[in-house]
């Protein structure tokens, strides 16, 4: 079992391959993500199912909280995400539990620039959207090769699921109940449905306005600035509304070129199905 010092640590937005290494447990279980893939979204529906079912104070979204009840440890991660994520940041997943949450790359790159120039982070981006998505260290390319790279580790893992933001969407009970047969809890539907309420997006974006979530990464720089929330705008194919068709045109090319076949719903003959 791992000691507590370095679950504390991994419950940090990024963990490397040297912590993954020493997180070591059938009862671990990594849930690995993108920035802007709809984490903080899960996050706070499976806090709150976890605060129903043990009958905890409810924590939004802090589930390492609950990590000293008899549950499995739940590990949320981006891992590394820029130009230089390689196969060996893969590597450390080999015989790991995986849940791993994708959404359409045109969605991500435009809610990540947005996150990156209007949010307080640590690194910046002070050009506009059309070098963003062209950007090695935070474009369209990055986002590409992370997903492609973090499918692969399906192959050696212990246990692999793979889970989409949009079809939260379209049956988030569906989903949820996947992931909590996967990480090995009671499923209880009553406690599903209410904590799926309880992860409604105009709730969520009000609280954030509100700062009930007491956390700077969830807090709002510029409450006037609808782009400025964390909570944006939680909306399928929105990137219509923020991109150039030539912009557009550029991304669907990588993604028909370079996506993995694995994610061909999202190839451009399939996104718009």
């Amino acid at each position: 079992m791992a000691n507590v010092s370095i679950f504390k640590k991994a419950y940090t937005k990024f963990i490397d391959s040297k912590v993954i290494r020493r997180i070591i447990g059938s009862d671990i279980f990594l849930f690995i993500s993108h920035p802007k893939s709809g984490r903080t979204w899960l996050k706070v529906v499976l806090s709150k199912y976890i605060s129903l079912l043990y009958k905890q104070p409810e924590n939004y979204l802090f589930i390492s909280h609950y990590r000293n009840l008899n549950i499995p440890k739940l590990v949320f991660t981006h891992l590394r995400t820029h130009k230089d994520f390689t196969i060996e940041d893969v590597k450390p997943l080999k015989n790991q539990n995986i849940i791993f949450l994708v959404r359409d790359p045109r969605d991500v790159v435009v809610s990540y620039f947005y996150q990156r120039s209007k949010r307080k982070v640590s690194h910046p981006f002070s050009g506009k959207i059309n070098e963003f998505i062209r950007s090695p260290k935070f474009g369209i390319e990055q986002i590409i090769n992370y997903m492609n790279l973090l499918i692969s580790a399906e192959k050696i893992s212990k246990k692999f699921l793979l889970i989409t933001y949009e079809n939260m969407h379209k049956s988030f009970n569906t989903e949820l109940k996947k992931i909590i047969n996967f990480i090995k809890l009671p499923y209880n539907d009553k406690h599903a449905k209410m904590a799926i309420k309880h992860g409604d997006f105009k709730r969520m974006k009000e609280m954030e306005r509100k700062n009930k979530y007491k956390s700077n990464a969830l807090s709002v720089k510029n409450p006037n600035d609808k782009n400025a929330y964390k909570v944006r705008s939680g909306k399928i194919g929105d990137y219509v509304n923020h991109l150039s068709k030539t912009e557009i045109a550029f991304i669907d090319k990588k993604i028909n070129d370079t996506l993995s076949d694995t994610f061909s719903y999202y190839k451009q003959n399939n996104a718009s199905k």
